[in-house]
């Protein structure tokens, strides 16, 4: 069994974190994480995208 690196929480925090926009879809196009710095260049709120 393969030990996770990070929980959701961290992962989240660390992604918030970036000063990069980052919004992660998976193999169906739907949004997976979407960070602050995306809210702030997109115009768009994380509950909106999510």
């Amino acid at each position: 069994m393969t030990k996770k690196l990070f929980t959701y929480e961290e992962f989240q925090s660390l992604i918030d974190s970036s000063y990069d926009g980052i919004h992660i879809t998976d193999d169906k196009g739907v949004t997976r994480f979407y960070n602050r710095a995306c809210e702030e260049i997109e115009g768009i709120s994380k509950e909106d995208i999510i």
